[in-house]
């Protein structure tokens, strides 16, 4: 927990935005040329407050996965270095 000394700043702040990475989700770099799945959530927490702090990705082509902190994907996300590879449906 962290201790605020002025809560009316607190109170001002924006809303924090709910953000979820699946698990087994696919990612590619901005290029395209790199490809990862997320293969690992980290998480923390004790009983109904547990979190993601960290992922683990795989690259396509690589067998060692590497971490990366929630907050520093999201980062790359945010600037578009990350994006996420949403499936087409299949046609019927």
């Amino acid at each position: 927990m962290v201790a605020v000394s002025n809560l009316a700043t607190v109170a001002a702040a924006e809303p924090t935005v709910a953000r979820t990475v699946m698990l087994w989700s696919w990612w590619k770099s901005k290029d395209g040329k790199r490809q990862f799945a997320v293969v690992e959530k980290i998480l923390k927490g004790v009983t109904s407050d547990v979190r993601t702090v960290g992922i683990k990705l795989l690259e396509v082509g690589d067998s060692n996965p590497f971490y990366y902190a929630l907050d520093e994907f999201f980062s790359l996300v945010d600037k578009g270095s990350m994006i996420e590879m949403i499936p087409e449906p299949k046609a019927k």
